[in-house]
């Protein structure tokens, strides 16, 4: 069975939907945010971030008491100091 060329995403007639992503917040040094991970909160308080680390890989954000890059589009800005 040949195939010919399919569209990114495309497997024998069927486009797989993009994922729905939610915009990504400018989140910057000293914000307080949460880390939400399959809908749930991830702290059990905000956190403040220490720094924002941009990669090939992507955007990670870095919050005090913890050394776990968390990918940007999951942070959620909870306040500005």
């Amino acid at each position: 069975m040949v195939l010919g060329s399919l569209a990114a995403g495309a497997v024998a007639g069927w486009i797989a939907k993009p994922k729905k992503q939610k915009p990504i917040q400018d989140i910057q040094e000293g914000d307080m945010v949460q880390w939400e991970s399959r809908g749930a909160f991830v702290f059990s308080e905000p956190r403040k971030v220490s720094r924002v680390h941009e990669s090939d890989m992507g955007i990670y954000v870095f919050v005090e008491e913890s050394d776990t890059g968390i990918p940007v589009d999951q942070v959620v800005l909870i306040r500005r100091p």
